[in-house]
C-alpha cells in the first residue's frame, strides 16, 4: 500500500522535520575574521553566516550560503503546506488534511497499544513549539495563511473548534 500524509504520526513527523532543520542551522559557520592582542590577551573576531542581513543583499549573499538554504527550506516546506492542501478536491478530506497540519493523529504511548484516538491529542505547531523549532512552525503556519488557503472559506468553517483556538493561539504569540 501507498503511504498517505493522513497515515504518518504527528510527534514523528515533527521530529523528523526538527531534525532537518537541527542539520541545517548547525551547519551555519563561525569563522574568525580577525585577531587582536591587548595587554597579552587575545581577542577574536568572529563573524557569522547571521551577521549584517547578508543574505538579503544580492551582493553579499555568497556570505551566506546554509542562511539562503534555510530561507529555501522554508518556503518550500509553506509551499508543500499550501499545495497539499490546495490540491486536495474532496471537502471532507481537505478539512481532514488543513487539520492534520494542526492537529495530526492522535498518539498513544502506552505499551501494547497502537496509535488510537481516544487518548491526548497531539498538534503538529504544538509540537513544533515543544520541541522550540520555531523555523518550521513558522513555515507551517504561513502555508495555513496562504491567500489560496485562506480563500477556502468551506474548508475553514468546517474546521474543529481546537484547530481554530491553535490557529488563533499562534496567531497571537507570532503578532504580539
Amino acid at each position: 500500500e501507498n503511504l498517505t500524509f493522513e497515515d504518518i504520526d504527528t510527534l514523528e513527523l515533527a521530529r523528523q522535520i526538527c531534525l532537518r532543520d537541527f542539520r541545517s542551522f548547525s551547519a551555519i559557520q563561525v569563522r574568525v575574521c580577525a585577531i587582536y592582542t591587548c595587554d597579552a590577551n587575545v581577542i577574536l573576531v568572529l563573524a557569522s553566516e547571521l551577521l549584517d542581513g547578508a543574505w538579503s543583499k544580492p551582493k553579499l549573499q555568497y556570505r551566506s550560503p546554509r542562511v539562503l538554504e534555510m530561507i529555501h527550506d522554508s518556503n518550500n516546506m509553506s509551499n508543500w503546506v499550501m499545495s497539499v492542501i490546495v490540491k486536495t478536491v474532496s471537502l471532507k478530506k481537505r478539512v481532514k488534511i488543513y487539520t492534520k497540519f494542526v492537529s495530526l493523529a492522535s498518539v498513544s504511548y502506552r505499551k501494547g497499544h497502537t496509535n488510537s484516538t481516544t487518548n491526548r491529542c497531539s498538534y503538529i505547531i504544538i509540537e513544533m513549539l515543544k520541541l522550540n523549532n520555531f523555523h518550521s512552525m513558522m513555515s507551517i503556519y504561513s502555508g495555513l495563511c496562504h491567500y489560496t488557503v485562506h480563500r477556502l472559506k468551506m474548508t475553514r468553517e468546517e474546521l474543529p473548534a481546537k484547530s481554530k483556538q491553535v490557529s488563533t493561539y499562534i496567531w497571537i504569540i507570532t503578532y504580539s
